[in-house]
This record gives C-alpha cells, sequence and structure tokens, in this order.
C-alpha cells in the first residue's frame, strides 16, 4: 500500500482553544476536509512542554530518557488532539507524510514529540511543518522550488565552531554530498564574518549545512542568527535586508548549537525565526535543532541523513528513517532535537539522479567507488523493483567489464538484500578474487553463508567457515564495530546456545568493539538480517552502541 499525505491546518481560533482542518490523501482520492476543535489549559501546556525539553536534554539510558518522553509527550497529546483526530492518525500504520500548517502562535508547541499511546508522531510520520505564510513568503518558496538551477551543488559552512569538533562532521557530510555533486562541486567555506557569508549564501546552492554556534535574542528575535568567528551575527534582519536577485540554498540544515533559551517557546523561536528569514528569500526547507546537542551524535545524524538524502529518497524519509534509527542508540534524545520546516515529500535527487552523478564523477577522474552510491544499510530502505533496477546497472557494468571487482560486490550487496543467497555468495566470491583486500567484501561473505538462518541451526563446519571470513576482515580493518558484533552473535548464538565453550566470549568481543567505528543503520540492517530472536543479545548490542554514541 502506497503512503499517504495527511495534512493538518493548525491554528488557535481563541486563548485556549486549537482548530483542525485535517484531510488524508491516498493516491489520487481527497477526500473533504474534516475539522476538528479542543480546549487547552495553556500553563498546562507550558510545563508539559519545558519538561519535554529538559528530557531532551538529559544524558541517561535511553529507555529512561524515552519513558519521561512518553509521559511528558503523552499529557501534550492528550491536551491538544482531538479524539476524532487521533482516531484518523492511528489508522495509519505505514510510514506515511503528514504536512503541519501551523499558526506561528502555536509553532512554539513540539508537535513532533506528540505521544499518541504507541509512538511519537515524528517516528510514526515523516512529519514537516509549514507555517500559514503571507502570499509574498508563498511566491519566494514556490518560484525556488519552479525556478532553474544553476548547478551549483553544496556549501559546508564553519561559524563559530569554538569548543566544537566540526572537522569530523565536515568530513561526513562532505563525503556525502560528494558522491552526487563531484568533489568540485562541493564547497567549503570557512567564514570569517556574517558579512562574507551572507554573500555566499546567494549563489544558488543546492544544499547548505552549517556548523557552529547560534545566538538567540530574546528581547529581539530578528537579532537572532548564526554567529561567526569574529564574533559577528548573520541575523534574520540582514537575511531579509537583501533585495537584490539572488538564490539561496534549496536546502539548509543547521548543526547548531545556540546560546542559552530559557523556555522551550523560546527554543522553537530561534529555529521558525530563521525558518522565515529564510524563507521570504525563496528557501523551502530549513532543519534546526531545538535544544544544544553532542558533537558526536549530531555527526553521526547528519551522516545518516545525508546518506540516505543522497541516494533519493524524500527529506521526510532521510529524516524519518534517521530519527526512527537514532532512536534507541544515543544517551540523549537526538532523534528528537530537529525540526523540519518544508514539505516532507520533496527529494533533492530521484534514483536515476543519483546513479547519473555516480558515472558523470567517475568518468572526470573522481576516486569514488560504487559504495559511495550502494550500501547494505541503503538497500534496506529501497523497494525491490528499484534494487532490481539498479542490478541490471551494476550487470551491464560487469559485462562490459568482467574484472570489474566492485560492481560484483554491488551485485551481489543487492542479491543479499533480496535474500538470494546463492547468488549473493557466487558474486561475493568473485569480488573477492578481484578485491582479496577489501574487509567488507569479507563481512558480507560470511554474512551470506548464513543463508537467512539462525546461527543455533548452523553446523560447526559452517560456522567455522563464516569465522574464517571474519577473522580475514578484522586482520584486513579492526576498525567497524560490525565485525566484532557478528562474531559476538555466533558465539553467543551458536557456541553457547548449544552449550559448546567459545573463545573469545561474546563480552569480550563486544569490549573490543567499544571505540570502533561504526555505521547505525549497518548495524541495525546486521541485527535484521541475522535471525537471533534473543531480545537480551539484541538489548545488549543496541545499548553497547548506545554508549559508544
Amino acid at each position: 500500500m502506497s503512503p499517504c499525505l495527511h495534512t493538518a491546518i493548525i491554528d488557535l481560533s481563541g486563548p485556549d482553544t486549537v482548530s483542525y482542518q485535517y484531510m488524508c490523501r491516498e493516491a489520487d482520492v481527497a477526500p473533504p476536509l474534516a475539522t476538528f476543535q479542543k480546549t487547552f489549559r495553556r500553563e498546562r501546556l507550558m510545563d508539559c512542554a519545558a519538561a519535554l525539553m529538559r528530557s531532551l536534554q538529559h544524558i541517561r539510558a535511553p529507555a529512561i530518557v524515552e519513558a519521561e518522553m512518553q509521559q511528558w509527550g503523552g499529557r501534550l497529546y492528550d491536551e491538544l488532539i482531538p479524539q476524532e483526530l487521533s482516531d484518523a492518525l492511528r489508522r495509519d500504520t505505514g510510514a506515511s507524510n503528514l504536512i503541519m500548517y501551523l499558526d506561528p502562535a502555536c509553532s512554539w508547541i513540539p508537535w513532533e514529540l506528540l505521544w499518541d499511546g504507541e509512538e511519537f508522531l515524528c517516528r510514526r510520520f515523516r512529519l514537516g511543518r509549514l507555517l500559514l505564510k503571507s502570499g509574498q513568503e508563498l511566491r519566494a518558496a514556490t518560484e525556488r522550488l519552479r525556478g532553474e538551477r544553476s548547478g551549483r551543488g553544496a556549501l559546508i559552512v564553519f561559524g563559530d565552531i569554538a569548543g566544537l569538533d566540526a572537522r569530523d562532521e565536515k568530513t561526513v557530510v562532505e563525503n556525502n554530498l560528494n558522491a552526487v555533486y563531484g568533489r568540485s562541486n562541493v564547497w567549503f567555506y570557512p567564514a570569517r564574518g556574517a558579512a562574507d557569508i551572507l554573500d555566499e549564501l546567494k549563489k544558488d546552492y543546492q544544499v547548505c549545512h552549517f556548523v557552529g554556534h547560534g545566538e538567540f535574542r530574546v528581547e529581539c528575535p530578528a537579532q537572532s542568527g548564526w554567529r561567526f568567528a569574529d564574533g559577528s551575527v548573520l541575523t534574520c534582519r540582514d537575511i531579509e535586508a537583501v533585495s537584490s536577485r539572488a538564490a539561496f540554498p534549496f536546502l539548509i540544515f543547521a548543526n547548531s548549537c545556540y546560546s542559552a533559551c530559557p523556555t522551550i517557546a523560546d527554543a522553537h523561536a530561534y529555529v521558525t525565526t530563521l525558518y522565515r528569514a529564510f524563507l521570504r528569500k525563496g528557501v523551502p526547507h530549513y532543519i534546526g535543532t531545538i535544544v544544544p546537542i553532542p558533537d558526536a551524535p549530531a555527526k553521526d545524524f547528519a551522516h545518516s541523513f545525508y546518506g540516505l538524502l543522497v541516494q533519493g529518497l524524500s527529506v521526510g524519509e532521510a529524516l524519518g528513517e534517521t530519527r526512527r534509527a537514532f532512536a534507541e542508540r544515543t544517551r540523549v534524545a537526538i532523534w528528537g532535537s530537529y525540526v523540519h520546516y518544508g514539505d516532507p515529500t520533496l527529494r533533492l535527487l530521484g534514483p536515476s539522479e543519483n546513479h547519473a552523478a555516480f558515472r558523470d564523477t567517475q568518468s572526470a577522474g573522481y576516486a569514488g567507488s560504487l559504495r559511495n552510491n550502494i550500501s547494505f544499510s541503503i538497500l534496506g530502505k529501497t523497494g525491490s523493483d528499484e534494487i532490481r533496477r539498479m542490478l541490471e546497472q551494476y550487470k551491464m557494468a560487469v559485462a562490459k567489464n568482467t574484472g570489474d571487482g566492485e560492481a560484483h560486490y554491488a551485485i551481489a550487496l543487492c542479491y543479499l538484500q533480496l535474500g538470494l543467497h546463492e547468488l549473493a555468495i557466487k558474486n561475493f566470491k568473485r569480488a573477492l578474487e578481484l578485491m582479496p583486500d577489501d574487509a567488507d567484501a569479507y563481512y558480507y561473505y560470511g554474512l551470506s553463508l548464513l543463508r537467512g538462518r539462525r546461527p543455533k541451526l548452523l553446523s560447526l563446519t559452517e560456522v567455522k567457515r563464516i569465522e574464517e571470513y571474519l577473522e580475514t576482515a578484522l586482520q584486513l580493518n579492526n576498525r567497524p564495530a560490525k565485525y566484532y558484533y557478528l562474531a559476538a552473535i555466533l558465539k553467543y548464538d551458536y557456541y553457547l546456545s548449544n552449550g559448546l565453550l567459545c573463545h573469545p566470549s561474546p563480552d569480550e568481543l563486544l569490549y573490543l568493539a567499544e571505540g570502533k567505528e561504526y555505521d547505525a543503520w549497518e548495524v541495525e540492517r546486521l541485527l535484521q538480517t541475522v535471525r537471533v530472536r534473543d531480545p537480551d543479545l539484541l538489548s545488549t548490542i543496541r545499548k553497547h552502541e548506545a554508549v559508544k554514541l
């Protein structure tokens, strides 16, 4: 069943009344708007929202933070959502889109974090906000969406990065964007001051990623903005003052820590005010944070988001799937810290554009590899029809060059995702013949040899063979945590479950994985692929991963 598009126009029709106009569109069927109202207690809303903000910033075990947020998010939901609207939203169990058109007077409410008794809204839906805009703002954003693009790729901007580990974030974002736009079409700008960056923002980039501190001024929100190394601030007033014809970025992702906001209303006002300033200049998408977030998880969150975006997922899909992936993996609830203003259904790239971009970078001498464009984690979120189209492309590459190890590797990954284990094994074997020093190929070959079975059900000979390939992968590259996780699963679910001794033990392997490199999506794909149903083992791996984040 194809995802639905839910839309809700939300405004305050009185000091204690919220009104909704709601519609759920399925395919081309658009039923009439349904209208609902509910009275609320503003003081209670403020108290619950403030408690949610505190929970977002707690550094505790994920389960404790999640329970706190469910409590306060549930109270907000009960206070704001009418029963009829609740019933309509909860009937949708798929990953559908939800667009909230918000009266600016209620944009401070953390709608993303409302808990319906089963899930948070931003994890049930691919949720995007849009403000009920004036005609001028709407025209500017519409013209930007429809206008011809210059072809400029991405801009990475450093503001005031004092106390931040910005270089690592720059590296992971740059690597993802290079795979689409090419190295020559991704710019890095370590701006000294606000005037410098304003000129650069007007040059029609597709994407702008900002890293640095922000500044929010309660007494004058128009003076809020991004702070730079010389102490100057690119304010909302500066942005709105631009009267020359300029093309601001299509998507702005601001991974910024702002100066202290005393209330959640002020925290949302910081993001909303900046979004509205950029919106007036035609920027249709703005992603920002409502609470300060630690460097490491912020970097990993951005890495996951861009990794999905450049594969052709919509902005809402990329952000929504990243939220879900990080929901149980960090000691801070980073998944709830981001707000997206824009249409969640929009795609910067279609799958075909992504493959074309890759071919262009290859012909231009870009020293990338197929795994910049295909990975097991991404395939897990790709439809089978699209995977089969990708397979045909890689088969054509093999037909032109039978010695193309990268193409055999990509084909094998596609077959592994489709559950065609014998074909995956055949192609991984050929890839290893052509690329005998590729650690990931040994890892995935071992994963394929499970053939979709639970490790406990394998023979000792099969387990030993998989362990040999894992050992080779670790000898070639001992940094990826997923290698240790698979080895620990084998020890636990085959050796210990069958009453056998083993060395090293699963706990020793998990200890060795501490501090190693990992991709949250890759680990999740591993846990979904290996048929382990022991909740304690799964919980241990996920908690272990959370500590590292």
